[in-house]
């Protein structure tokens, strides 16, 4: 009778200290909740939430091939999950910026002459408040563009941004 007890007890123990080590990782809760939209060409591609550090983050990114002339929609959503309250002062920033690649690791700036959207906003999200937003524009020029949608200045806070991205392949 002993022995049982012993072996549950020990089992019990393995299970909690699996537990431990497994959980934490598999169920931490993200700060900002993204889903990034984007169609074109009767197709329709989606990106949910990454996080950079690395810049272009853990996931690979959904492609979208339309062609050039083509019209292309973007939705977009950030919400705040944070469980213990308000974000404040967090920059949104969206942009359709050219790249050299689908998938490079290196993301692109919004700076560049060729950028084809840029904006960006600071609020303060309140528990499990939203911002949404649309985005039309003609896909005029061939190339590689990335679509991407970060959260700015929340790394010093939580160490790292959360963004959506797509890779836009416009041929000719």
């Amino acid at each position: 009778m002993r022995t049982n007890f012993t072996r549950k007890a020990f089992f019990i123990a393995l299970g909690l200290t699996a537990a431990a080590f497994i959980l934490p990782h598999n169920a931490k809760a993200e700060h900002f909740g993204i889903v990034l939209q984007v169609s074109g060409d009767g197709q329709q591609v989606q990106a949910t939430m990454d996080t950079s550090p690395p810049p272009q983050g853990y996931n690979p990114r959904p492609v979208l091939q339309v062609q050039s002339g083509d019209m292309v929609v973007v939705h977009w959503r950030i919400t705040n999950q944070f469980p213990h309250g308000a974000i404040n002062h967090a920059g949104v920033h969206f942009y359709v910026a050219p790249e050299q690649s689908i998938g490079q690791k290196t993301v692109p700036s919004p700076n560049s002459p060729d950028t084809v959207l840029d904006n960006e906003f600071q609020m303060n999200f309140a528990p499990h408040a939203s911002a949404s937003g649309e985005a039309r524009f003609r896909a005029d020029s061939p190339g590689v563009y990335l679509v991407r949608l970060q959260s700015e200045g929340t790394a010093r806070e939580f160490g790292h941004e959360h963004f959506a991205a797509v890779d836009l392949k416009v041929v000719p």
